[in-house]
């Protein structure tokens, strides 16, 4: 019984051991993704009128989105409580403002940081020219899978309602970066951004793989 024992507890030790240094080449992975997007976030910002507190509001999303994905042991997050995560930054959840309708979906970890990003700068541009900058606008957020499995798409959707009329913007800047060329890049993704008199929409579609990851087997484990 004594020899069964010792057995044991080595084997025990060495599963510690093992997932102890799985989870420091995580945490080292992680660590160099976010400074790669801090530096993109300050070489972006750098050269605007008020660098601090837009590098500092970035910066604090992006530790928002991270603390989502830590809190659920690095292996990503839900899209809802992602989405959440940036919007609540902005709107009272209590408002009702911004609402959200879709199916559980789990974004790995990393696609939650550029979908945090992107999320947090449309909602960034709703206050400052859309909808959540009146009292009676507001947002709503929808995302949905479709398609035969091995073979199944992922659309994401922010549409605005009862602010200003939206304009194009004369200048291309960091949020339109963001939203639009390094979203597609990132995900193999189709963007569609429209200024239309009832206020901005944008959508997102991709292959669901870019999402949750090519892992998950038929993806059951990654949506509800």
């Amino acid at each position: 019984y004594r020899l069964a024992a010792v057995f044991v507890d080595a084997s025990e030790r060495k599963r510690a051991q093992q997932r102890a240094f799985m989870l420091l080449r995580e945490v080292n992975h992680r660590a160099k993704n976010l400074l790669a997007i801090v530096q993109a976030i300050a070489r972006q910002t750098v050269g605007s009128e008020d660098f601090e507190p837009r590098f500092l509001e970035r910066v604090g999303a992006l530790a928002a989105a991270h603390d989502v994905i830590v809190d659920n042991e690095w292996q990503g997050a839900t899209l809802e409580r992602l989405i959440l995560s940036q919007t609540n930054l902005f709107a009272d959840p209590q408002s009702r403002r911004v609402a959200l309708k879709g199916p559980p979906v789990v974004v790995t970890a990393d696609a939650s940081q550029m979908l945090a990003m992107a999320i947090y700068e449309l909602a960034t541009n709703a206050v400052k020219h859309g909808a959540l900058s009146t009292e009676s606008g507001r947002v709503e957020i929808d995302w949905a899978v479709a398609g035969e499995p091995g073979a199944q798409t992922f659309s994401l959707g922010w549409r605005e309602a009862g602010g200003p009329k939206a304009k194009k913007p004369k200048q291309v800047g960091f949020g339109s970066v963001v939203t639009r060329r390094l979203t597609a890049r990132m995900f193999d993704a189709r963007i569609d951004a429209q200024y239309q008199p009832e206020g901005f929409a944008w959508r997102l579609e991709c292959p669901l793989t870019k999402i949750i990851g090519e892992s998950a087997p038929e993806h059951d484990s990654a949506i509800g």
